[in-house]
């Protein structure tokens, strides 16, 4: 029979590893070896799932359009993962395998007999994959297999690449150890520059932080123009206050209001350079300020919850006047009058 050689030699890998293991294969030869001994596997997965999910929507009386429908995905499962992905995963842990094992000048044979040393560690899990969808069974015997699965590829690694059990372990072990570190890394750089990126674009504000909690303890949002609280009427633009001063220098210029849900709206003219912008809701806690130039781009649309006035952080704006909103919340806050300052301190 076409695969009644390979499972007969599947079942003395696992039970005889240290002589089981000493064969030599191609790349071809081996992948052939992989996938006729899948078969029989492949074949008693299908029939436990399609059993398993036949019997379970016959109990809860589903229609059979349904029980086909779930039996069909149960038997694509074991063929995605044994035929399809696990054989990919051969392939490239067999290349890290025989990176790692001439860097660390171990290895004395080409990546042929480090992929055959893989294939044979996958024998045991191959074997009992059908097992491993069994319910409450299925993870212990998982586990077993791949405790089972690592003692075959320390061996015939071992026999493959002619080194001593000890170092084939050591390769074994530290290899999958050192790629963790590796992509955590990565993840954590990428991490890290999202959230530089998050800083420089406005996203996150100086006065909040990663999670947008304000060291008073409430939270700092960006919204949209236009959006202001829940819980707030929509704001009518008023006339800009006393503290405002239209058509005065941006380096000494104050937006309030003491008004709650409003809004008020300022100019300023500016020559150009950076500008340090101070923000606080005060009494009525919370604000949202809108900076537009007279170039019609916006330079700066900011929110938060926060009373007491703020160094929002710096900008460096072109030369010509800007124009000012400050929109105010509906109370609950304290310090004052809400307020926006721009200087060049």
């Amino acid at each position: 029979m076409i695969f009644f050689d390979e499972l007969l030699r599947g079942i003395d890998i696992m039970l005889h590893p240290g002589s089981a293991t000493t064969k030599k294969m191609s790349i071809g030869e081996a992948f052939s070896f992989y996938y006729k001994l899948t078969l029989v596997p492949v074949i008693i997965s299908i029939a436990i799932a399609a059993l398993f999910v036949i019997a379970f929507y016959s109990f809860i009386q589903s229609s059979p359009l349904l029980a086909g429908i779930g039996a069909l995905g149960f038997i694509l499962l074991p063929l995605a993962s044994l035929w399809i992905i696990n054989p990919i995963g051969i392939f490239v842990s067999a290349g890290l395998y025989q990176i790692f094992g001439k860097l660390f000048r171990q290895f004395r044979n080409d990546y042929t007999a480090t992929l055959n040393a893989v294939v044979y560690g996958t024998v045991p899990t191959v074997l009992f994959y059908w097992a491993i969808i069994i319910p409450m069974l299925g993870n212990l015997i998982a586990f077993v297999m791949g405790i089972w699965g690592l003692i075959v590829l320390v061996i015939a690694m071992s026999k493959q690449q002619k080194i001593s059990t000890a170092a084939a372990f050591g390769i074994s072990i530290l290899v999958p150890i050192i790629i963790g570190v590796i992509v955590a890394v990565i993840i954590f750089v990428f991490a890290f520059a999202m959230f530089g990126t998050f800083m420089h674009s406005g996203i996150l504000t100086s006065n909040s932080s990663p999670f947008g909690i304000n060291s008073s303890g409430s939270t700092a949002t960006s919204l949209p123009s236009g959006i202001i609280p829940s819980g707030s009427s929509a704001a009518t633009p008023q006339n800009p206050s006393a503290t405002s001063a239209n058509y005065s220098s941006c380096s000494s210029f104050t937006l309030s209001s003491s008004s709650y849900d409003t809004t008020v709206k300022g100019i300023c003219t500016w020559s150009g350079g950076k500008l340090s912008v101070y923000l606080g809701g005060g009494n009525s806690g919370w604000e949202a300020v809108t900076i537009k130039g007279a170039d019609n781009k916006i330079y700066l649309q900011q929110s938060s919850s926060v009373w007491q006035l703020t160094d929002y952080g710096v900008l460096n704006l072109p030369a010509q006047n800007y124009y000012i909103t400050l929109t105010t919340g509906n109370g609950g806050g304290a310090y004052g009058n809400a307020v926006v300052q721009l200087s060049t301190s």
